[in-house]
């Protein structure tokens, strides 16, 4: 065998002074066949200062290939300093490949004001400090400090576990905090593209955060997006997110993070309005053969919610209502939507029907939809309670417009008892049916000739194409405690005004009513009037004006209809065989 032992090694290269000792060792090879890879022994102390160019002048090219690359293709600048080398690499140890174990070197050393792209694409390190140990098959880069975009890093690692084989996991972690934005800025950038892909940015989250996150990347040149791999746990608070669900913010959240290659699963609390907390769980899928993604929600639900859903719900809610939602797809593209909700603590109302449900009475929810590019499909909706029961099914189309309904049973108590159904005819009018029991018909023909004013700001009711209505009704109450039997109704509004009415039903005491849109003739003012005909006029100016101080008598009444919106109603009554009671003034005007 050769040997070179340098018992007191001093030089000088690359504005480096290298000071120690070193043994070469070349054997021979045995019975003629080839030689072994040589020894080397060496213990070497380092001083001076590099740069990446000229620590990669003085790297052999085919030792530590992979963290090499990554130092020539990644490491831009840095101050590379107290390097300390040693070597115990006996002859024959260099693998045919190449490879050297692991022990057979090791390299520390300093880096400060480094700055690296340790992902391709991603936003760069800069201002990094910290210290590396190179050994043969193997590289651990500790970052202590460095900033990544304006996010501060406290602590990183560039971590290639092995060399060799070929193309193995090589790791980059990061542990940092700052703002949430900030962050997820960083994590959005190619290749990761996290909110990206879910169509999602950055910009509308804000709050303070910190994040424990791992990239992994295969040791090779040319790596596609889809073979990296993530892992990571965040916690944040303070947080704000805006329109996740169309123009909803929710704010004051806190909660953590759990990041895998192909999901990561949100855990947080939030409000999405005063006095309405709820509990997210939101697992967000990043490829679309992995199904979709899913957001549990869990809360307390007002009218404040409602407010900011667009739902004008103080028109027929007050107090709180505890729900729980499963949707699946993405924020703002959810593919299925179920939720439950408990009316206990909450009054609701229908003024239309003069229904009204107290807080404290129980009462149940259920309403699944799904979603398409074509609209809205409810397959279930459901109110139960003791003096409600509600349930069917209904779609709308994308602009929320209903397009079919169809409700089984529509039970208020004391307000109505009938099964409704709808559709669209082919102009777009919007056709309703309603066969059943009861209806309290009193509250909405006040409504119709007193007129109001729309609650709390909500719009008017819109009509679109046109209503269609036939309804045939058993027991139809009207004011003042008339109901009339055997009720049919068949009319037609159309998006301006209402364009004919036919009604009919018997009273009390068996007496016939008709009702029916007629037209006055006049050149000014109303040009409709609905026309009721009865042989017990009394009964009828009763139910519909809520006068009660006439009694029998028979003839009709005309009342104008007033443009839309102009409260109050003017009219002529013509009759005869009436008794007034209860007024002696109107008794004495009339004799």
């Amino acid at each position: 065998d050769r040997r070179l032992a340098l018992s007191s090694l001093k030089a000088q290269f690359g504005g480096l002074s290298v000071s120690g000792v070193l043994t070469l060792l070349r054997p021979r090879g045995f019975d003629g066949g080839a030689a072994p890879s040589p020894g080397v022994i060496a213990d070497l102390d380092i001083e001076g200062s590099l740069d990446p160019q000229g620590l990669l002048a003085i790297w052999p090219k085919r030792i530590a290939l992979g963290a090499r690359d990554w130092v020539e293709a990644r490491l831009d600048s840095a101050i590379i300093d107290n390097l300390d080398f040693t070597m115990n690499l006996l002859p024959g140890a260099v693998r045919e490949d190449g490879g050297l174990p692991d022990e057979a070197l090791t390299l520390t050393f300093d880096a400060r004001n480094g700055k690296a792209r340790y992902v391709d694409g991603m936003t760069a390190l800069r201002n990094g400090s910290g210290s590396g140990v190179l050994k043969g098959n193997s590289f651990l880069m500790r970052i202590d400090s460095g900033r990544v975009g304006d996010v501060a890093i406290t602590r990183g690692e560039v971590h290639f576990p092995v060399f060799m084989p070929k193309w193995e996991p090589t790791y980059y972690r990061f542990t940092a905090a700052g703002r949430a934005q900030d962050m997820l800025a960083i994590l959005d950038a190619a290749p990761l593209s996290l909110l990206s892909k879910v169509n999602l940015s950055p910009n509308q989250f804000s709050g303070e955060a910190r994040a424990e996150i791992e990239v992994m990347r295969p040791n090779k040149r040319d790596v596609l997006p889809e073979e990296y791999g993530y892992k990571g746990a965040a916690s944040f608070k303070n947080m704000t997110l805006n329109d996740l669900i169309g123009d909803i913010q929710f704010s004051n959240a806190s909660g953590t993070v759990d990041l895998k290659t192909r999901s990561m699963t949100v855990s947080a609390k939030a409000d999405i309005a005063d006095d309405a907390p709820i509990e997210m769980v939101w697992r967000q899928n990043f490829y679309a053969q992995d199904g979709p993604s899913d957001i549990a929600l869990s809360g307390v639900f007002n009218s404040s919610t409602g407010d900011l859903f667009g739902v004008p719900t103080r028109q027929f809610l007050r107090g709180p209502v505890g729900f729980e939602a499963q949707a699946k797809g993405d924020f703002g593209a959810f593919e299925t939507l179920d939720i439950k909700a408990d009316f206990a603590g909450a009054a609701l109302m229908v003024d239309a029907l003069g229904w009204r449900k107290a807080a404290g009475t129980p009462a149940t929810g259920e309403l699944s939809m799904a979603f398409d590019a074509q609209g809205v499909t409810v397959s279930k909706l459901s109110v139960d309670g003791e003096t409600v029961n509600v349930f069917g099914g209904l779609s709308l189309d994308r602009n929320g417009v209903l397009l079919k309904a169809d409700l089984p049973r529509f039970y208020l108590a004391d307000a109505a008892d009938f099964a409704a159904t709808a559709q669209r005819d082919a102009a777009g009018a919007l056709e309703l049916t309603a066969v059943g029991d009861f209806l309290n018909a009193g509250p909405m023909v006040k409504q119709a000739l007193e007129g109001s004013a729309p609650q709390d700001g909500a719009e008017p009711l819109r009509w679109g194409r046109g209503v269609k209505v036939q309804a045939r009704i058993d027991r139809i109450a009207m004011r003042q405690g008339v109901v009339y039997r055997d009720g049919a109704l068949d009319l037609y509004r159309d998006a301006d005004r209402l364009q004919a009415l036919d009604f009919t039903a018997f009273g009390p005491g068996g007496d016939p009513v008709t009702v029916a849109m007629a037209l006055t003739g006049a050149e000014q003012g109303p040009e409709r009037a609905i026309v009721a005909r009865s042989s017990a006029i009394g009964e009828l100016m009763k139910g519909v004006l809520g006068v009660n101080s006439i009694k029998g008598g028979e003839g009709s009444m005309q009342l104008a209809l007033h443009q839309t919106g102009e409260p109050g109603f003017e009219g002529e009554l013509e009759a005869r065989n009436l008794q007034v009671v209860n007024a002696p003034l109107l008794a004495r005007i009339f004799s």
